[in-house]
C-alpha cells in the first residue's frame, strides 16, 4: 500500500499537498529537499489554435 502510495503521487488532502519519499534507515529529516513539489494540472477549454 505505501510503494502505491509513493509512486502514484503528488497527493493532496484537503486542498493541501501532501509529498511523499521513501524513508532511508540513515537518513537525517533537516537533509531532506522540501524545496520542490510535483503538480498534475488539467486545463479545460483552451483553444488549440490561435488567430
Amino acid at each position: 500500500m505505501m510503494r502505491r502510495a509513493i509512486e502514484e503521487s503528488p497527493w493532496s488532502i484537503m486542498g493541501n499537498p501532501l509529498q511523499l519519499q521513501r524513508w532511508e534507515g540513515d537518513l537525517v529529516i533537516s537533509e531532506i529537499d522540501f524545496s520542490w513539489i510535483q503538480f498534475w494540472i488539467q486545463i479545460h477549454n483552451i483553444p488549440l489554435e490561435s488567430n
